[in-house]
């Protein structure tokens, strides 16, 4: 088949939607099938720009604050008559849509599209917006373009049905367990603990709720240290929270081939997020490197952690209740055992071949349905 994959948000930018469509159109290619991606222009600033797939840019990037984070929104002043000339010089069997709303990227495909549509919903948190009452009616006519819908988990169908009502596939996020592995070699090594986040620093991501715990879990490690790995709009604010703490170390971006290596070399994995997630993909890559993992409680998460089982909860947005669990992993070898046990376990469960193998089962299911005869 001949597939195209829509996506504002894709590399350089870093979010569990550009790794889940990089390793999708990765699999699919692996599969037999011709695969574009067709995203958005970014700032070198964000990082490293991965072009080992075949990769056409339209407009450019302009960030929105959305969800206590930011949205990816394509911007320019031809863009969609740049789409539709794209379209037309083009045929796709699928068009895999990940995101659809106006102004998206992806809607605007969605309007010129003249063959089989889906689309992937993997956030929740902008039905708040009071500008979203009216593009979804804006969308209404639209929605009946789109031939199959996937959510990423339970909540993120929860959250869109009532917009988009209709059947829904739930096929998960996947992690790739050869990239991330038990087998990998630290990348640090010293004395003391060590506690890893990674994620952007933005509210949403609670690094500051990291920064808070971290002197309650020095009180019983005093040669803890707190590694921080992302980039973001409170990275300033946070810098200087951490500035009497040299053992919180701020990393920024770091190259793709190493980050497996970080997980590698923590001692637990922290994940406090204040909402507004559907899954978790950093929880997949840590259970993956089989490293114990503590992370907030909160709806996303419940799709991929069992309490006690492959990780640990905490209260949302309640830094001791963050600092007492990581001390709880930290001081109980038994524990650390089972939690990492269970944690590879569940990241087999999720492995790309799995996810990639589903989505191409939904392509052909909707193909025999709905293919021009």
């Amino acid at each position: 088949m001949r597939i195209l994959l829509v996506s504002s948000a894709f590399y350089p930018y870093p979010s569990g939607i550009s790794e889940h469509v990089y390793y999708l159109a990765r699999g699919l290619l692996n599969l037999g099938h011709e695969v574009k991606i067709l995203t958005t222009n970014y700032p070198k600033r964000w990082g490293e720009v991965i072009e080992d797939l075949p990769v056409v840019r339209l407009g450019n990037v302009l960030l929105l604050p959305l969800n206590q984070s930011f949205a990816t929104l394509p911007v320019g002043k031809y863009l969609p008559f740049q789409i539709k000339r794209f379209l037309s010089s083009d045929e796709f069997d699928i068009i895999h849509l990940h995101g659809c709303y106006p102004p998206e990227i992806g809607f605007w495909v969605l309007h010129f599209s003249r063959t089989i549509n889906v689309c992937t919903f993997h956030t929740v948190g902008f039905r708040r917006l009071a500008i979203f009452k009216p593009l979804s009616i804006i969308f209404r006519p639209y929605a009946n373009k789109l031939h199959g819908k996937i959510a990423v988990s339970k909540v993120a169908e929860e959250w869109i049905s009532p917009l988009i009502p209709g059947e829904y596939r739930i096929i998960p996020n996947g992690i790739d367990i050869k990239r991330f592995s038990p087998h990998n070699p630290p990348i640090i090594k010293g004395e003391g603990p060590l506690i890893l986040f990674v994620g952007r620093l933005d509210k949403r991501k609670g690094a500051r709720l990291a920064i808070e715990s971290f002197p309650l879990v020095k009180s019983s490690f005093p040669t803890a240290k707190l590694l921080i790995i992302g980039k973001g709009p409170e990275e300033r604010m946070l810098r200087v929270m951490a500035e009497k703490e040299k053992e919180i170390i701020f990393l920024g971006y770091v190259k793709r081939e190493e980050l497996p290596l970080y997980y590698a070399s923590c001692d637990v994995y922290i994940s406090p997020a204040l909402g507004g997630e559907t899954f978790g993909i950093v929880l997949l890559e840590a259970l993956a490197t089989g490293k114990p993992v503590v992370c907030s409680r909160i709806p996303g998460y419940l799709t991929v952690i069992k309490d006690g089982e492959n990780g640990l909860f905490f209260t949302p947005a309640n830094p001791a209740d963050l600092a007492e669990k990581i001390i709880r992993v930290l001081s109980d070898e038994g524990l650390r055992q089972r939690l990492t046990k269970n944690g590879l376990a569940t990241a087999k469960n999720y492995s790309w071949e799995r996810v990639v193998r589903m989505v191409e089962e939904y392509y052909l299911e909707l193909k025999r349905k709905f293919a021009k005869r």
